[in-house]
């Protein structure tokens, strides 16, 4: 073999080598590398997945949460605000003092209940005299009320038991009154 022959067999094999690396490394070292790379894909996708889960959960909350903002917003005008309880009174009067009745009101010895934190109730007790019909009238303005209120006992009878024809009647009530504290 001459020099030529040699360099070019040493061309030949240095060719076969180069030939049989980028075949391993097409073979064995890319695939690997694509594998690799594809499970990370593919891991990255099922957390996106979560995520956008996890994003509509979390509208879906948001919108129940606004929803129940708004119906909040909307009982708390039926509930009387503590701190303007003297306002509920006063409106209890004006309605007796309309319908001709004598009105006695007090709080019950109980204090104010809680029943969570934002919204307690207080007992009311109720006298109120009057006509028959002065007091059929009370108590309708007593239930047209827009306050949220429960009627816990209520008691009629005539005041003097023993007198003939129309007579004044006597309400004895205990009203439940719900009060929202603004903590």
């Amino acid at each position: 073999m001459n020099r030529i022959e040699k360099k070019a067999h040493i061309k030949a094999v240095l060719l076969l080598i180069i030939v049989f690396i980028l075949l391993y490394v097409s073979c064995f070292y890319f695939p690997k590398k694509i594998e690799v790379s594809s499970v990370e894909i593919i891991d990255k996708k099922k957390k996106i997945e979560q995520l956008n889960i996890q994003n509509n959960q979390i509208e879906n909350i948001r919108d129940k949460h606004n929803k129940l903002q708004k119906d909040v917003s909307n009982i708390s005008e039926y509930i009387i605000d503590y701190s303007n309880i003297s306002s509920f009174v006063a409106e209890i009067k004006n309605v007796a003092e309309k319908n001709n009745i004598e009105l006695n009101i007090s709080v019950s010895n109980e204090e104010k209940k809680e029943i969570t934190k934002f919204l307690s109730y207080i007992n009311y007790n109720i006298k109120a005299t009057g006509k028959f019909n002065n007091m059929m009238s009370f108590l309708n303005h007593l239930e047209n009320l827009k306050y949220y209120i429960d009627v816990e006992k209520i008691e009629i009878s005539r005041k003097n038991k023993e007198a003939i024809g129309e007579t004044d009647i006597v309400l004895n009530s205990r009203l439940k009154v719900y009060v929202r504290d603004n903590k």
